[in-house]
């Protein structure tokens, strides 16, 4: 192993994109606001298509609560959005379970049903949990690609977050090999 290619944060590992870009401590601060701008921009989109997005409610669970990253409500159809950027090597399927199966919960739903309560409708609502995955290539996954696409989003515009999530790389990838604090 070539030393001069271990990451000086992580010596057990090999200091290259996919180490910076997804797991490396030292780029976790610029790794969460990729995330936040990836979100915010979904949110924006959304809100365009005439949702309303609630971003990081805490939905109390016990002792504790869930956050999931946005609940977008259109009257009584509500969708729990939560994106995530994973590597290329992931597999999506097993994100999108893993988002089912955290917030597809029956105290997601009641929030959501208070949710309509307060907006003054009756009858049940629609409720759905969607994972939404992209890994740090910009590649979404198709069931992602068409739950946003069946939001109302267009295809340009879901292009334009697969291009926020390139810069972000980018962003990290030259902040990263620019550090003089070796």
């Amino acid at each position: 192993q070539n030393p001069e290619r271990r990451c000086r944060e992580c010596p057990d590992k090999e200091s290259n994109l996919a180490h910076m870009l997804q797991t490396c401590p030292r780029t976790h601060g610029m790794r969460v606001e990729r995330h936040n701008d990836l979100v915010d921009g979904l949110r924006r989109g959304l809100e365009r298509k005439g949702y309303q997005v609630k971003l990081e409610p805490h939905v109390k669970q016990g002792n504790t609560f869930l956050k999931p990253d946005m609940v977008a409500q259109k009257g009584k159809s509500f969708v729990i959005l939560d994106p995530t950027i994973v590597a290329d090597n992931a597999s999506f399927s097993e994100r999108h379970t893993q988002k089912e199966e955290r917030y597809n919960v029956d105290c997601v739903r009641q929030f959501c049903e208070s949710e309509a309560d307060n907006t003054g409708g009756v009858g049940p609502i629609k409720f759905s949990v969607e994972g939404l995955i992209i890994d740090w290539r910009g590649c979404w996954s198709r069931r992602s690609r068409k739950t946003l696409l069946m939001l109302g989003l267009t295809k340009g515009y879901i292009d334009l977050m697969s291009v926020k999530v390139l810069v972000w790389g980018k962003r990290i990838f030259s902040c990263q090999a620019m550090r003089t604090d070796f």
